[in-house]
């Protein structure tokens, strides 16, 4: 039996926890900052953990058991209410027991690729100058730095279940009709990551987005009519950056197809 600790259980993590639970072969530890998440996770068989990034005192008993772990994934977005957010991942990096864990997952983003107007793969120069996100480029550069042992996951857009592109846009003026999207379903997340745990990768930064990239327009009008939502208003035809994310070494490494090859299948 491998114990897996998923520190953050939000919407991705928490999905990532019941799916690994499923197949039998794991344990897991999951975080959550709600008091009232804690009987939900019990009911599930979770083993529960309060753990909040944004305590700087967080108990160190509590935070020895977490850690006490295989497989660590790491699933905090960093958010601008969260001053505390890199001090934490600094305090989880030099945990004395971070080195014992056989893999670190840490989920990040595509948001820290510069914006340039390319097919971005994983070998592309990303610097404290010409990141497009300091925050994701910072916590990445603790983990790069002080841990063995890492795969690092930069996720373009997460959609899936009730994330659907284009609604929270409804009715509403945008621009970038013609502009291409980078998304990934949460479900190829989750069984890349179970994958990735089975096969005991380490030492990778992986890309995760689906191989193709319709535009903006295309996937929001798709998702008005599929989900029943006003069409957004694209007011003119101003072009915005034509960013590639390239996801395609994950799934020449771990033999893997998405499952949602385009998010007109979302």
């Amino acid at each position: 039996m491998t114990t897996v600790s998923i520190l953050g259980c939000g919407w991705l993590g928490y999905s990532l926890a019941l799916d690994l639970l499923s197949l039998k072969n794991y344990s897991i530890n999951a975080s959550t900052t709600s008091k009232d998440k804690i009987t939900l996770f019990e009911e599930n068989k979770l083993h529960a953990f309060l753990i909040n990034s944004k305590d700087n005192k967080i108990d160190k008993n509590i935070l020895d058991e977490f850690l006490s772990c295989e497989v660590l994934i790491i699933s905090i977005p960093p958010k601008k209410d969260n001053v505390n957010y890199l001090n934490f991942l600094e305090k989880i990096a030099s945990h004395e027991r971070i080195n014992t864990i056989k893999q670190i997952i840490f989920i990040s983003s595509t948001s820290v690729y510069p914006k340039i107007e390319e097919n971005i793969t994983e070998k592309q120069d990303i610097t404290y100058k010409n990141t497009s996100k300091t925050l994701v480029y910072e916590a990445e550069q603790i983990f790069i730095k002080k841990v063995q042992n890492l795969v690092i996951l930069r996720c373009s857009g997460l959609m899936g279940d009730n994330r659907i592109a284009g609604k929270y846009f409804a009715a509403k003026q945008i621009e970038g009709e013609n502009d291409p999207v980078n998304y990934v379903h949460r479900e190829d997340v989750i069984e890349i990551i179970s994958l990735l745990i089975h096969k005991k990768i380490v030492d990778k930064i992986y890309n995760l987005c689906s191989p193709s990239h319709p535009s903006k327009k295309e996937v929001y009008f798709n998702n008005a009519n599929k989900y029943g939502f006003k069409k957004p208003v694209f007011i003119n035809t101003k072009v915005g950056v034509q960013r590639l994310i390239d996801g395609s070494l994950v799934s020449f490494d771990l033999d893997y197809k998405y499952k949602y090859s385009s998010p007109l299948e979302f």
